[in-house]
């Protein structure tokens, strides 16, 4: 059964059992509306009302008040007023379009109180007034409710356009333009998983788009549609998109690398895995000191996934006000799923969710958004791939950790003294890539002070070779000026000069509290 036949049934129920107040958060309040009219349209008078606009009678299209009010306590009694008056005996549904910003008002939330118990009286047969026999379904794009009116109010999410739907939505594109999208030179499932995780009316806006420019829906149609979905990840602000090129290599962490390499078939064929019942997988938790590799982990799994690299601010996604936080989160979420299939970077993770059943009003925060999370997490069907890192997984809820939260945990340690030398190569050939493999890299590690050998992380060795180049640049720029054909390259000697200058980032007390970390938590070494 599709997301779209579960909500109807869903809402259909809602309106049955007599709820008060429905709650439906979406972006396309117009695909809602024509749903919404298919359901009420035999059993329920439908009456609208737009903040600043007025009320008015769907089916009918009169208004319901003869002045335009902009006060939504008005229009509540004239609605109150229009269904005395006109004797209807039919139930009704009102409709409340994008009045989030007044629902902070305490005059606000009083009347929609009063209002919600007045229909519940005449639902339990305790009020006799018919005007009553209504179900309030606020529909906005966000939606945050003051804690007086929640006991009273059912949330729904108008779920995103399945694969069903959005070929039907393309087949009916291509008809309005006379041609027919399997007759044309393309991959057609190919640019239904490009729609995917877009609303309706934006799957339309695209295709008028993509077909004005000249794109249609075929390889180019396909880049224009990730384009446009680039535009909506911007737009959000809480999402950025990370580029990702062959040159971000991760040396070293062969067992982390062969386990991210193990899903690239399942994301590269994702329809024939789900049609096989193969789960997508959830992603992984790597965790560990800072330097050492977490990051380039998630841009590693982007490229080897070919896939974009999503990275999500948690900084910008706490909000100041009540519930803002929460609709944050959740807007968050539905651009990564607009942007699937992708990789989905959390970096600190444990600052969006420490704290965790805290009794305090930020603990309670935390709490909502790190179940909302959870809940996402394990029924999500988008084609992501989560990468949250962390440096202090001690401050995690211990639930978040538990097996089947993520696929795997993987401990980050600093490299060892193979990997160092795997690390210290895979910079140079980054930048020199004709004399990486005649350098003794062992000689270079020896020039490190002996007590902290041990002790270099990924950025250190990185930081070593960036000042080994810088060094010999600037020799030959005093020595040759601007004849670069005059410049000597890189040797050993310059490495080891720059290997017994440069400080390292080594901090003895966080790496004890790493120590404890790794002893206390089930997870595998990213190491062999």
């Amino acid at each position: 059964m599709s997301h779209l036949k579960k909500f109807q049934e869903l809402l259909e129920i809602y309106l049955d059992s007599r709820t008060p107040i429905i709650c439906v958060e979406t972006f396309d309040s117009l695909s809602f509306m024509e749903h919404l009219k298919e359901t009420c349209r035999n059993e329920f008078e439908l009456i609208e009302y737009r903040n600043k606009s007025f009320l008015y009678n769907t089916f009918e299209e009169k208004a319901v008040t003869d002045s335009f009010s902009s006060e939504l306590i008005r229009a509540l009694d004239h609605y109150v007023k229009y269904r005395r008056l006109e004797g209807k005996k039919k139930p009704a549904v009102l409709v409340l379009h994008e009045i989030h910003p007044l629902l902070s008002q305490m005059e606000i939330w009083l009347k929609l109180q009063e209002f919600a118990q007045k229909i519940q009286q005449f639902s339990d047969g305790k009020n006799c007034d018919s005007a009553y026999d209504t179900r309030i379904i606020i529909v906005s794009s966000m939606i945050i409710l003051p804690p007086e009116l929640e006991p009273m109010v059912t949330m729904l999410n108008y779920p995103l356009p399945d694969r069903a739907m959005i070929q039907v939505i393309i087949g009916d594109f291509f008809k309005r333009q006379g041609e027919s999208p399997r007759n044309l030179s393309v991959d057609f499932m190919e640019t239904i998983k490009a729609l995917q995780g877009l609303t309706e009316f934006e799957i339309k806006n695209i295709l008028a788009k993509a077909y004005d420019a000249g794109t249609v829906i075929g390889k180019d149609g396909i880049n224009f549609i990730y384009s446009e979905k680039q535009q909506i990840i911007q737009k959000n602000g809480l999402l950025e998109m990370i580029p990702v090129s062959d040159s971000d290599k991760l040396a070293g962490m062969h067992k982390l690398r062969d386990y991210i390499d193990s899903f690239k078939d399942v994301f590269q064929y994702i329809d024939l895995a789900e049609r096989q019942h193969v789960p997508c997988p959830n992603g992984i938790m790597i965790f560990g000191m800072p330097g050492c590799g977490k990051s380039l982990s998630a841009k590693y799994a982007a490229q080897a996934y070919k896939m974009p690299l999503l990275r999500l601010d948690v900084g910008k996604m706490l909000g100041r006000y009540i519930g803002e936080s929460e609709h944050n989160l959740r807007r968050a979420i539905r651009a990564a799923e607009a942007a699937a299939p992708c990789v989905l970077w959390i970096d600190e993770i444990e600052k969006a969710f420490a704290g965790v059943g805290e009794q305090s009003g930020a603990g309670d925060v935390t709490t909502r958004m790190f179940g909302y999370f959870l809940t996402w997490m394990q029924e999500k069907k988008s084609a992501i791939f989560i990468v949250a890192t962390a440096n202090k997984i001690e401050k995690l809820p211990p639930e978040f950790l538990r097996k089947g939260r993520f696929d795997e945990i993987f401990k980050v340690n600093f490299p060892s003294r193979d990997e160092q030398r795997e690390i210290l190569y895979a910079h140079v050939k980054q930048r020199c890539p004709q004399i990486a493999g005649q350098i003794d890299y062992s000689s270079v590690i020896n020039k490190f002070p002996a007590d902290k050998r041990d002790k270099y992380s990924g950025a250190d060795l990185e930081a070593v070779v960036k000042a080994a180049f810088k060094l010999v640049f600037l020799e030959n720029f005093r020595k040759f000026g601007t004849e670069e054909e005059k410049y000597r390259l890189i040797s050993i000697e310059d490495l080891q000069r720059a290997a017994s200058d440069v400080a390292i980032s080594y901090d003895a007390e966080r790496y004890k509290n790493l120590e404890k970390s790794f002893k206390d938590l089930v997870a595998q070494d990213a190491s062999r």
